[in-house]
């Protein structure tokens, strides 16, 4: 090991600093802000697509388990479409249900903005 790192690694071992860096761990993940959150759970929410694609998933399967005779298989396309367009309207609401919250947490930021700006509306007592 190199005189360099030898020292540092002594540094570390020292009680004080170690207590500190303990701190400043425990004291990290609370320091993460609401917007990364946002972020993340963002990141997790499934696309409007890959809904569509998970209700088509369970159709097929659905009509696997019916186990449609040639006759009724010849029915089955109507059936299959409007099932699909029912998954896709409620992916669509779902998503714009989420952008519709996501939007209602961002106005509190919007005003803020606005009041630095010296934007802000007074009060309607003019009359």
């Amino acid at each position: 090991m190199d005189k360099y790192r030898l020292s540092e690694t002594r540094a570390l071992l020292d009680p004080s600093v170690f207590r500190k860096f303990v701190v400043a761990m425990a004291i990290a993940p609370s320091s993460v802000s609401a917007r990364d959150r946002r972020d993340r759970a963002k990141l997790n929410e499934p696309t409007a697509n890959q809904v569509i694609d998970l209700a088509d998933a369970s159709i097929a399967r659905f009509k696997a388990d019916l186990r449609l005779t040639p006759d009724q298989e010849k029915n089955w396309g109507p059936i299959q479409t409007v099932l699909h367009d029912m998954a896709k309207r409620r992916a669509d609401r779902t998503l714009k249900l989420h952008d519709d919250r996501a939007a209602a947490t961002q106005p509190s930021e919007a005003k803020d903005s606005k009041v630095e700006d010296g934007k802000a509306g007074g009060s309607r007592l003019d009359s």
